[in-house]
């Protein structure tokens, strides 16, 4: 993902955590443009970490990525604060267009 990230013209860095409690505190440390975390991740679920992230940051974009994007999954994300949600198979293909719906204020949910 951040090999894809990079190749944008507009990220230089991108910072990987290892889990839902690295991702909060990095987050915060770092206060970044967008976060995009995956719904699946240990010690703490990307859900639970978006909730988090978005109380402390509410104005950074949150994208989240998955397996299963259905419907259901899409509302549980929203509820938590998250602008967007990627299938894991449609990474490659669509990444880059929501991270610009995202940074450009709109949402990204299939």
């Amino acid at each position: 993902m951040c090999s894809l990230l990079r190749s944008s013209r507009e990220f230089k860095e991108c910072v990987e955590a290892a889990d839902g409690n690295e991702a909060v505190l990095k987050s915060l440390e770092l206060n970044p443009r967008l976060i995009i975390l995956a719904v699946s991740m240990p010690v703490l679920d990307g859900l639970s970490a978006a909730k988090k992230i978005k109380e402390a940051l509410p104005m950074v974009p949150v994208l989240m990525f998955t397996a299963d994007a259905s419907p259901e999954l899409s509302e549980i994300a929203q509820s938590v604060g998250a602008q967007g949600i990627v299938r894991k198979t449609e990474l490659s293909e669509v990444l880059l267009q929501a991270v610009d719906a995202l940074l450009a204020g709109e949402t990204f949910f299939p």
